[in-house]
């Protein structure tokens, strides 16, 4: 199952002027990521994307799944890997399928992201 969304860096950089926003959305570990990446919008944008591409590859969208629920992590090499939790997990073991791989990438003006789901 394969999952792609990309977003404009401006829509999430006026979004995360707002407090709840970034609590509905994000993680404690997600924003302390953003925080030790020097702030950069696209931080938050391509997390917003990789969120987005995994509940696609689920099949699910958000219905009935947390933002929260799709935490982007990053290996000690930067690299982004998944954490499920909540409903997200619940579907991802429904599945059957065992690994989560996504992919993110910027450039000035979006952030996209690639989720495959086997």
């Amino acid at each position: 199952m394969i999952g792609i969304d990309i977003i404009e860096i401006s829509r999430i950089e006026t979004a995360v002027k707002q407090c709840a926003f970034i609590k509905k959305v994000f993680t404690s570990a997600e924003q302390a990521h953003y925080k030790s990446s020097g702030g950069d919008p696209q931080t938050y944008a391509g997390m917003f994307a990789a969120k987005e591409a995994v509940v696609k590859a689920l099949q699910t969208g958000f219905d009935g799944i947390r933002h929260t629920d799709v935490e982007v992590r990053h290996s000690e090499k930067g690299a982004p890997y998944i954490k499920l939790y909540g409903a997200a997990a619940e579907v991802f073991k429904a599945s059957g399928k065992q690994n989560i791989e996504i992919s993110i990438s910027h450039c000035e003006s979006y952030a996209a992201a690639v989720c495959n789901i086997f």
